[in-house]
């Protein structure tokens, strides 16, 4: 059963600004989850490629926000977004939520796509069958 669907949309040159105001490890710390800290960190240290990367996160997050409240507000750690390359299985890209309050939740669905200076995320949240 479908709880919620949410989109969200953001300009390249938006996490540009962040970046360059409060810094790119810092804004990296405060968004994503320890599981994905690693990942960024591991991103090759071009400012584009690093802040396409912090770019999805955000997006997918905030879509993710949209879809869970006002049942659920999760926090920026509370999610971690798993795309295709980071899970070498085939499959697609996953959206985990990992937060004691998320006992009613089943899968997040995810999709992002990005074009130019625009990335676009959507999730739909389900509900675990009772």
């Amino acid at each position: 059963m479908i709880h919620g669907l949410g989109t969200d949309i953001v300009r390249l040159s938006r996490i540009v600004g962040i970046v360059e105001r409060r810094g790119i490890d810092s804004f990296a710390k405060k968004i994503l989850s320890t599981e994905e800290l690693p990942h960024f960190q591991a991103t090759p240290h071009t400012k584009a490629l690093r802040v396409r990367f912090l770019a999805v996160r955000w997006a997918v997050k905030e879509a993710a926000y949209k879809a869970l409240y006002p049942t659920l507000k999760p926090t920026w750690g509370d999610l971690t977004f798993y795309p295709l390359h980071a899970l070498h299985t085939g499959s697609k890209p996953q959206l985990v939520l990992r937060t004691e309050d998320a006992g009613e939740f089943g899968e997040l669905h995810s999709s992002v796509s990005h074009d130019g200076d625009y990335v676009l995320a959507s999730v739909i949240a389900t509900k675990k069958p009772s």
